[in-house]
């Protein structure tokens, strides 16, 4: 995603990647492309204020948005793509559960929906649950494909990709970075991590 960002606003793009695009978790994960962050929204507005937390929340609404964009733009086929993300509570607070909800959609504009414990069980296959939280907006895909995408995109406005060459040594030469491998070296303005 950093890599076709860059490339998009014309930067010239050298991705190095120590194994192979997709390795570990990159490739492999459960495919929620979900907002928020792990702290939740309205623990954010506590810490940081309400103004601060709805520009960080926004953020990842709009990641959502490019996201799907991209899908579409670079032909990605990375579906099924299954619209909605459910997050069940392992407690029996339902008021907590909505009170959550309707914090959240009015400072943040979420689109959240409560769904009662005889839904959350029906769907999820399981009496372990109660209730849950229900986001229309998110969705989940093939992480894998994603990134595969994602790389053609990258190659295909001109970048550089090289898997199967981990970063040995990174250290400054001049105004530059050098990022050095096993195979050679990359000497850029700028680096990501």
């Amino acid at each position: 995603n950093t890599a076709l960002g860059l490339a998009e606003r014309g930067k010239k793009v050298v991705l190095i990647e120590s194994r192979r695009i997709g390795w570990g978790a990159s490739g492999r994960n459960a495919g929620f492309v979900a907002k928020g962050y792990a702290a939740g929204e309205v623990a954010l507005a506590k810490k940081l204020g309400l103004s601060h937390a709805r520009h960080l929340v926004a953020l990842t609404k709009n990641a959502r948005k490019i996201i799907k964009k991209r899908i579409v733009e670079f032909d990605i086929d990375c579906g099924p793509v299954i619209d909605g993300v459910l997050t069940v509570s392992w407690r029996d607070n339902p008021s907590d559960v909505q009170n959550y909800i309707d914090e959240a959609n009015r400072d943040f504009d979420l689109g959240f929906e409560f769904w009662p414990r005889e839904r959350v069980r029906e769907h999820c296959k399981t009496q372990r649950y109660f209730d849950g939280v229900y986001s229309p907006n998110d969705f989940q895909f093939n992480p894998l494909r994603y990134v595969h995408g994602l790389a053609r995109a990258v190659t295909a406005k001109g970048g550089k990709i090289f898997e199967h060459t981990p970063a040995l040594k990174i250290f400054r030469e001049g105004k530059s970075w050098v990022v050095q491998s096993m195979h050679g070296r990359v000497k850029a303005q700028h680096i990501v991590l």
